[in-house]
């Protein structure tokens, strides 16, 4: 996991294991996203950060709700942007998507890692860089090519829908209400179900923070206000 910490506002960003700024870190445990969640609660226990008002942006959105789950002593407050309690694909089972992604991950381990990562440079070269920015096509080209396997895995089979109703801090959902990736309607689902929750749209797509980012950071602040309530 790598860590930034901004000093003028506290704001402390982390990025999950397997993400490109991260992987100057391996692990030989398996990627999930319960993992991640404690590994975010060890941050905020490590530094002394906690309760944490704590902002989760699309795949960071499942391991926030995670980090409830498991670590509540660590949350103070719940920011969810561009999320869901369940992304999911229909078509297969949770347990045969799980199989698929870790027999993907392990045949990708046995590829040395120099060839992985020109594997994952190749791909992101012949991106469509119209459609995304230099610097995240490098990000993605440093990427661990078996994490993100097993995180797209990982994001298949996730469901809160079971347990986010429990949700007893003050929380915010930040809904990108043109997005292509995560539905809307999934969004505007948690937002519901999360008890007095406070619902923020912003009219951008999935990248909002990146491609909207004057629509989006206001929406962000307010949010964070209101989670931060109960501090």
């Amino acid at each position: 996991m790598a860590v930034g910490r901004s000093v003028s506002t506290g704001m402390l960003a982390g990025s999950k294991t397997g993400a490109p700024m991260s992987t100057v870190i391996r692990s030989a445990r398996p990627w999930t996203l319960p993992a991640c969640a404690d590994d975010v609660a060890a941050l905020v226990e490590t530094i002394g950060a906690g309760p944490a008002v704590v902002v989760g942006y699309s795949m960071g959105g499942a391991v926030a709700q995670l980090l409830w789950r498991r670590h509540p002593e660590s949350v103070a407050g719940l920011v969810l942007c561009a999320t869901a309690g369940r992304f999911g694909v229909e078509l297969l089972p949770p347990l045969v998507l799980q199989t698929l992604g870790l027999g993907l991950s392990l045949a990708m381990a046995a590829v040395p890692t120099g060839v992985r990562q020109g594997g994952m440079r190749l791909l992101t070269g012949r991106a469509d860089r119209s459609t995304m920015a230099p610097w995240a096509l490098e990000e993605l080209g440093r990427g661990d090519a078996g994490a993100y396997v097993q995180a797209a895995a990982a994001l298949a089979t996730f469901d809160s829908t079971g347990w986010i109703g429990e949700v007893d801090r003050p929380a915010a959902v930040v809904v990108t209400t043109q997005d292509r990736t995560v539905p809307p309607a999934r969004q505007e689902l948690l937002a519901a179900t999360i008890p007095a929750a406070e619902r923020l749209s912003v009219e951008a797509d999935h990248r909002a923070c990146v491609d909207a980012p004057r629509l989006f950071v206001p929406a962000l602040k307010d949010a964070c206000v209101h989670a931060g309530a109960g501090r």
